[in-house]
Formats: C-alpha cells, sequence, structure tokens
C-alpha cells in the first residue's frame, strides 16, 4: 500500500529530475518505480549480504553509461 500511494509523488519527482538512467536498490525500490510508470535497472540490495554483488551490479552499470 506504500508503494502505491507513493507512486505519483515518485513518478513527479523522477519527471522534474529527467535522470538518464534509473536504478532501483532492492526489490522494494523496483517495485515502487514499477508502480511509478518508472523503467528502471536493478540493484542488488548491500544488506544481508548483499555488498558484493551490490557493488558490482552499480560498477558494471557505470561502465553501460
Amino acid at each position: 500500500a506504500e508503494v502505491l500511494a507513493w507512486a505519483p509523488l515518485l513518478r513527479e519527482v523522477v519527471g522534474v529530475l529527467r535522470p538518464a538512467r534509473c536504478l532501483a536498490v532492492g526489490r522494494v525500490a523496483e517495485r515502487a518505480l514499477r508502480a511509478a510508470g518508472v523503467e528502471a535497472g536493478y540493484l542488488r540490495h548491500p544488506s544481508q549480504g548483499g555488498a558484493t554483488r551490490f557493488t558490482e551490479g552499480a560498477a558494471d552499470a557505470l561502465k553501460e553509461r
């Protein structure tokens, strides 16, 4: 419910900032961006043992720029 409630504001913020690319850090962020109609890449959240995969994913995302 929280994700859906904030989707309009998130959509507005992305519309104002107009980033070249969005990356969602974690599945909750990914769902929030999708609910707002924003296409985003996914990065593993660094908590609970995901730090290495997060770092690798972020490095890969920066290379793709």
